[in-house]
């Protein structure tokens, strides 16, 4: 993208309504555009309600789904409700309908050596079919980065042991897939824990105790509602809630230092 041919009209994370213009672009600019933007000759129009941004160099609009509509190559957490065996599973992820994810669909499986996932485990998946007038799908399968077999345990998509499911908005699922004010680091600082998230509002959490997997829930819940409606708070507001759910260690009790176990 040049930025010569460029005038970008709006701040990072500024709230924008649809039909507003977004970026000015002269003539032979080159721009990638995602989720919520049309190009209408010499500029970019918002299609929907939502906070600019730019992610990996592609303008978008963040939109707060009221439920989520899947699009392919979408990150998903999604619980497995029926199913098994050859006939392969059906997932929900809270798209309306439910996905098909096939036996084989994990690195590495084959008819002799696959997962036998049971009703009610967590998988991490991306969906390869999207349309809803056809069957939707998912697969455990990697397409990019370094492939792992599912019997490692190590492979970036599959079942999801133990944890918790956490729903939250699908419009602060996308921030944290996008690293906003490094929320999950800083938490990360204060407390060792796992997470997924999925694009659908759903995030897998798992810490070392059930009582601190339950408060991470929490403060995110938290972080979400001070972040959404602000747009762009300073990150000093986000720390300050963090240090309501996990103090810094310096501010630690000696009587709360098991708070502050490492996995």
């Amino acid at each position: 993208m040049d930025r010569e041919l460029v005038t970008i009209q709006k701040r990072k994370r500024e709230w924008v309504m649809p039909g507003e213009e977004i970026v000015s672009l002269k003539p032979g600019a080159v721009v990638s555009i995602g989720r919520g933007l049309k190009q209408d000759l010499t500029k970019l129009i918002s299609v929907r309600s939502g906070q600019y941004d730019e992610q990996n160099n592609k303008h978008v609009v963040i939109g707060d789904e009221k439920s989520y509509i899947p699009r392919n190559e979408d990150i998903i957490v999604g619980t497995i409700v029926r199913g098994g065996g050859f006939i392969g599973y059906w997932v929900d992820a809270g798209a309306g309908s439910l996905f098909k994810l096939d036996s084989l669909a994990f690195d590495g499986a084959s008819k002799r050596l696959r997962p036998e996932l049971k009703v009610g485990a967590s998988v991490y998946a991306r969906v390869i079919q999207s349309r809803s007038e056809l069957e939707m799908v998912v697969s455990c399968h990697s397409v990019t980065g370094v492939k792992k077999d599912w019997v490692t345990g190590e492979s970036l998509f599959g079942e999801l042991k133990g944890g918790y499911i956490h729903s939250i908005r699908t419009q602060f699922a996308k921030m944290l897939l996008a690293d906003y004010e490094d929320i999950l680091s800083n938490i990360g600082d204060r407390l060792a824990f796992e997470c997924c998230i999925g694009v659908n509002g759903r995030i897998w959490l798992r810490a070392k105790t059930i009582k601190q997997t339950a408060r991470l829930a929490r403060c995110l819940t938290e972080i979400q509602r001070v972040v959404l409606p602000q747009g762009n708070p300073p990150l000093q507001t986000v720390k300050e809630v963090l240090d309501d759910f996990f103090p810094a260690p310096k501010d630690v009790k000696e009587d709360d230092e098991d708070e502050l176990i490492e996995l």
